[in-house]
């Protein structure tokens, strides 16, 4: 259901709420978290680039994943540090894919 309503918001992107987003990060499923970093990573949208970085710390792999690559489409000067770490992410987020 809340994967319905993230893509519904994104389908009017000018009129969602950042502060809706925010309450998505500490969603309890991983699913909805990398939905979010995905999404945002298809569009620009004012505001997108501190949620990233903070799905870019997740605790679930793929969601790291998810954000960085949207953070790498996006903002690719501002993403460079969080690059650079994932490389030693102990989860190997860029491996397999």
């Amino acid at each position: 259901m809340r994967i319905a309503a993230l893509r519904g918001m994104f389908q009017y992107k000018e009129k969602i709420d950042l502060n809706v987003l925010l309450q998505f990060l500490s969603d309890e499923s991983s699913w909805v978290r990398r939905k979010v970093a995905t999404l945002l990573g298809w569009i620009q949208m004012e505001g997108a680039l501190p949620i990233l970085m903070e799905l870019s710390r997740d605790q679930d792999p793929m969601v790291r994943k998810a954000a960085l690559f949207s953070l790498a489409t996006l903002y690719p000067d501002e993403s460079e540090t969080c690059l650079m770490e994932a490389m030693t992410d102990p989860d190997r987020v860029f491996e397999n894919g």
